[in-house]
């Protein structure tokens, strides 16, 4: 199989880049008590990345689970999150084989591995913050965990957010699929037209050619696709020395091709009784993960509550593209579910 070109790689980056009281705490002082550490962590076996910032221990904990897959969040946050440092204690775990975590690649790598890794990474923060519940935001692949991690664990977690809430792939790549060819007929661009018949597709059993296929339509949605973010930020991935873009690559490109089946065919429609308050982010723009599968989702499913929040000024990542409304609306959820 070839290897990922860059160009193909930030492309698909950039589509893909509980309820309750907590009776847990003990520290009755008012005194803000800032965070601002990393470590490592022995998670079934591999060592494990974790980066926690917030001005006050005492605040609410949002564990953020990346897509990709294999795609850390980590520089993204520390580019466009900031924001969030005064009101809530930010979680960013790199998961295995990438990032700062350990590549290992001796171990089969299943959906369910990575689920129970996200388990164990709630129960460490659980003991390092005194508290019984935390708050969880998935984005894109991470969503994928997600759902399956409230579903066996409700009472870990205050809410859930998906931010690029996958629903069902092969749908979404249908939807970007139509909005290549409907913006390149209405633009008479035969070179996108005549590359997408290159392409073999079809909605009922995706690509023909699995990711070497999605990662050929990627760039041919760049001349109509809505690009959002603050570009005067340099391109978090180059911008920090202690993560290299070169092994960003690599570790994206080993860990895609093991689990291509899976994301390829990613479809969490029956994922639908939750015992938790249930809430999705999503992009205007967003065409892999679009609105209307979202909406269908979320009136298919049963939670204590639900919510569709639309981030009009964004594509797949609302969390980077519109950072202050992302942060306006966790703020919402957190007050609402949150009690020292």
């Amino acid at each position: 199989m070839k290897t990922i070109s860059t160009i193909a790689l930030i492309a698909l980056i950039i589509w893909l880049t509980s309820c309750g009281t907590n009776s847990s705490h003990n520290d009755q002082t008012d005194k803000p008590s800032p965070i601002d550490t990393s470590y490592l962590v022995k998670i079934n076996g591999v060592d494990q990345y974790l980066e926690i910032k917030g001005h006050n221990k005492q605040n609410p904990v949002l564990l953020f689970i990346h897509g990709g897959p294999a795609w850390p969040m980590t520089p993204f946050s520390r580019s466009y999150n900031k924001n969030l440092y005064e009101d809530f204690v930010v979680v960013n775990w790199d998961q295995r084989n990438c990032g700062k975590s350990q590549v290992d690649s001796l171990v089969p790598l299943n959906i369910d591995l990575y689920v129970s890794d996200a388990y164990l990474v709630t129960q460490e923060l659980k003991k390092t913050f005194n508290t019984d519940k935390i708050f969880l935001v998935c984005h894109s692949w991470g969503t994928a965990m997600g759902v399956r991690l409230i579903s066996k664990y409700p009472s870990d977690y205050y809410a859930y957010v998906g931010v690029g809430q996958v629903v069902d792939m092969k749908k979404g790549c249908k939807n970007l699929w139509d909005f290549v060819e409907t913006n390149a007929k209405a633009h008479n661009d035969t070179a996108v037209l005549n590359a997408l018949k290159k392409i073999p597709f079809t909605a009922e059993n995706g690509f023909a050619n699995g990711r070497d296929g999605l990662w050929s339509l990627m760039p041919l949605t760049s001349k109509y696709a809505f690009v959002g973010g603050d570009t005067s930020i340099p391109f978090p991935a180059t911008a920090y020395k202690d993560y290299n873009f070169d092994k960003l690559v690599k570790d994206a490109d080993r860990v895609e091709k093991v689990l291509e089946s899976y994301t390829l065919n990613m479809n969490l429609e029956s994922f639908t009784d939750f015992k938790i308050p249930i809430y999705f982010f999503v992009g205007k723009y967003d065409n892999i993960c679009p609105l209307k599968l979202v909406e269908q989702y979320s009136e298919s499913i049963k939670a204590p509550s639900k919510e569709v929040v639309l981030f009009d000024l964004s594509a797949h990542s609302p969390i980077y593209d519109e950072p202050d409304k992302f942060k306006t609306q966790i703020k919402l959820i957190t007050d609402k579910y949150y009690k020292k």
